[in-house]
């Protein structure tokens, strides 16, 4: 009835020309209720949406709940109703033929509270979204720092500045453009690899992912830490509107103070007020991969070849891996390149240390629930093996060999150790995601399957 002779005429032929290609329909006759509107009552079309709850013990399984949403159509729909057309959704209640019942489920006023220790549910995409949050936030971290000293190390030379551009863009993993010898503009490398929100994997590009993930868990964060994460999203955003600000050493390192501050406190908050249930072991499992693999990264970047200012090289990897004090109270002012693996990479007392993360690992990954229908032999015993493997053979090296140098100034076993690091610290993360954080099964309570694991 809304098409006129013409159209009408125009279907037709289509249909008889291709009757395959349409499908005919009964049109649905809409109830009609009436509405105030324009001061005075006006009928309207409705719809009515209702909600049916699981109900075992009836026999169709469902019990269908009373009242519904109604959406309203507007004064000049008939048919299709839209609510981006202007329909309304109002809330539809049915009348009681008696008295209410008061039953609540909640807890009565003065009754007293069932303690617990427990904590709550964690479905596994908070679990990813904590992970990840403590992954973004390591690598951040790492990136602040590593900017910071290269930007102080530009007066030294091209080698100290270079090598750490180089452990910049590993961390950032950006390849390098075409080398440009001594025309290039280190500081405008590292302002890029700093500021460039355009560019995934860049510093400021790290710190929106960090806000990003923290803000679709906002529940599970304490004001305190929100507050953190605010300021550290606010002070790079600030910095890309006032680029003109920041195109000084002197400003940019100043910023970059700041940013590794907030990082610290962060960190702090993490540590000194979050309560240790599955949440936290999550959030801490991606720093502590993420701190393993970006020192790995820089060393790989840095101590592999062996240059004529390796003493510059080695005091700046100190500095960027927060470990120059606790070197320079064991070996003074001498620099050596084994010492300073020794201490960033199978130092079990530095917490800075590869072997300290994969000890901390392995220590979150034997506490992990435990998987229903999975084997105690299966993935999740892979993942503690793994890391287990990794650690006895860091355990087991002689970084004297490995800070030996060949004929052509590399450091072939360093070399080789990084590659091995580089293969299987993301195969660890890979078999993790796969085990408690993939998204293509069934969304999973972590937290209440180690409840059931547990209970007698």
């Amino acid at each position: 009835d809304e098409l006129d002779a013409a159209a009408l005429a125009d279907l037709r032929a289509k249909l008889q020309a291709l009757p395959s290609a349409h499908v005919a329909q009964r049109r649905a006759t809409l109830s009609t209720t009436p509405t105030w509107d324009e001061g005075g009552l006006q009928p309207r079309r409705l719809l009515l949406r209702s909600f049916l709850v699981a109900d075992p013990a009836d026999g169709a399984g469902y019990r269908v709940m009373p009242g519904g949403l109604g959406v309203v159509a507007a004064r000049d729909q008939r048919h299709d109703i839209s609510i981006q057309r202007g329909a309304a959704s109002l809330d539809t209640w049915v009348v009681a033929d008696g008295p209410v019942s008061t039953l609540s489920l909640l807890r009565p006023a003065g009754a007293p509270v069932e303690l617990s220790r427990g904590g709550g549910d964690l479905p596994s995409r908070v679990a990813d979204n904590l992970y990840w949050l403590g992954r973004y936030a390591e690598r951040a971290d790492a990136m602040a720092r590593l900017a910071r000293t290269a930007v102080a190390r530009l007066p030294d030379g091209a080698e100290p500045a270079d090598s750490l551009v180089a452990a910049l863009r590993a961390q950032a993993r950006i390849a390098a453009p075409p080398e440009e010898g001594a025309a290039r503009d280190r500081f405008a490398e590292i302002g890029a690899l700093i500021f460039d929100g355009e560019t995934q994997g860049t510093l400021a590009d790290t710190l929106r992912s960090v806000y990003r993930v923290a803000r679709a868990i906002r529940d599970r964060l304490s004001s305190d830490t929100w507050r953190v994460i605010t300021a550290l999203d606010q002070e790079m955003r600030d910095a890309e509107t006032w680029s003109g600000a920041v195109s000084t050493t002197g400003a940019v390192s100043a910023l970059l103070d700041r940013t590794v501050a907030l990082l610290a406190g962060l960190s702090g908050l993490v540590m000194d007020s979050m309560s240790r249930g599955h949440g936290w072991r999550f959030l801490d499992m991606g720093r502590r991969l993420e701190r393993a693999v970006s020192l790995t990264l820089t060393i790989a970047a840095t101590l592999t070849s062996a240059q004529p200012s390796e003493t510059l090289v080695l005091e700046s990897l100190l500095e960027a891996a927060d470990s120059a004090i606790t070197y320079r109270r064991r070996y003074l002012a001498s620099l050596h390149a084994a010492a300073v693996l020794d201490l960033l990479l199978t130092d079990p007392t530095n917490p800075r240390s590869v072997v300290f993360q994969l000890g901390a690992l392995l220590e979150h990954v034997v506490k992990l629930p435990h998987l229903p229908g999975r084997a105690r032999d299966g993935i999740e015993s892979a993942i503690a093996q793994g890391a287990d493997a990794l650690l006895s053979r860091l355990e087991e090296v002689s970084v004297q060999r490995l800070a030996a140098v060949d004929a052509d100034a590399r450091r072939p076993l360093l070399v080789a150790m990084m590659t091995e690091l580089e293969r299987e610290l993301p195969a660890l993360s890979d078999a993790l995601t796969e085990s408690y954080l993939n998204h293509a099964t069934q969304a999973r309570q972590l937290a209440r399957l180690h409840c059931q694991e547990e209970a007698p």
